[in-house]
């Protein structure tokens, strides 16, 4: 019986491999594999992967969001009063109080650490520190201050470094920047003033975080170049806590063209002169707030 079977399973493979002249050919059928598992089950390798893989990454999302805000929180607990300098947190607080893993709870107190907005000791845990112990050109650190009741005296320091940098940083784009630089500040200059015409205000606002970056940028000088990212901040945050008026001021935009033009010609003194204009209105009119 098992004879009979090999001798039909050889007849049959050995006529599939035959050409028409009787000469064999080469085996090129594949074994058969059945497919396991239900119709739902067989869901390709790479579609699961990717699946997977976007879960992972909303959940990381979500890990780093919680992470950022119990920070800021605890940050301006210190800033406000609440959590004072000398007072000791551990893990185990921040774990209960904020319902976190001890793995971002760890996270948070590296940030805090990081600034010097805490110290961690062993067998202590996060100490608060006194404001002045704080890196305060940090940008995180600014952005704690700006969310607390210390918002216009930050507001209002962060206004003086600006009239201290930026007519000089002005004054040297207009000497020390390329040619494609200086061309571009007359059509930045123009596209705020017809972004505000129409009252696109979101353009509006961010051609002119790119107006002063670009100067700042483009000085010459590293150090004012290293400032541009806390300038933005500062434009961004009166927008945000509705310290900027609903229709930028005509004066505002006058004072922007005459940087840009002063720039465009090389005339450092009346790109210094305009950009004063510019950052000394900002700080009266936070003043007066």
């Amino acid at each position: 019986m098992h004879m009979i079977q090999s001798s039909r399973y050889a007849s049959i493979t050995s006529n599939d491999q035959k050409s028409e002249h009787g000469e064999p050919l080469a085996r090129t059928t594949q074994p058969y594999r059945p497919m396991t598992g239900s119709k739902d089950d067989r869901t390709p390798r790479t579609q699961v992967s990717q699946s997977e893989t976007r879960e992972d990454r909303d959940k990381a999302n979500h890990t780093t969001a919680m992470h950022y805000a119990i920070t800021e929180q605890l940050a301006i607990d210190i800033i406000e009063g609440r959590w004072k300098p000398g007072q000791s947190m551990t893990l185990n607080d921040i774990q209960e109080r904020f319902s976190i893993s001890r793995t971002v709870a760890r996270e948070v107190a590296h940030t805090l650490e990081s600034t010097h907005a805490v110290i961690v000791k062993k067998r202590v845990g996060l100490i608060a520190q006194d404001l002045h112990e704080w890196l305060s050109l940090d940008t995180q650190v600014i952005r704690w201050k700006l969310h607390s009741n210390h918002r216009r005296r930050q507001l209002l320091t962060l206004n003086e470094l600006r009239l201290a940098v930026e007519p000089i940083a002005a004054a040297d784009t207009a000497i020390k920047a390329s040619i494609e630089t200086r061309a571009l500040m007359p059509v930045l200059a123009m596209e705020l003033r017809k972004k505000a015409k129409s009252g696109n205000l979101d353009e509006f606002h961010r051609i002119d975080v790119r107006f002063h970056n670009e100067i700042l940028t483009n000085s010459g000088n590293e150090l004012f170049s290293a400032l541009s990212s806390l300038v933005s901040i500062v434009l961004v945050s009166r927008v945000e806590q509705g310290l900027y008026p609903e229709k930028p001021r005509p004066e505002a935009l006058d004072a922007h063209e005459q940087v840009a033009d002063a720039i465009w010609k090389g005339d450092a003194d009346l790109a210094k002169e305009a950009m004063t204009r510019i950052v000394d209105e900002v700080r009266a009119s936070t003043e007066q707030s």
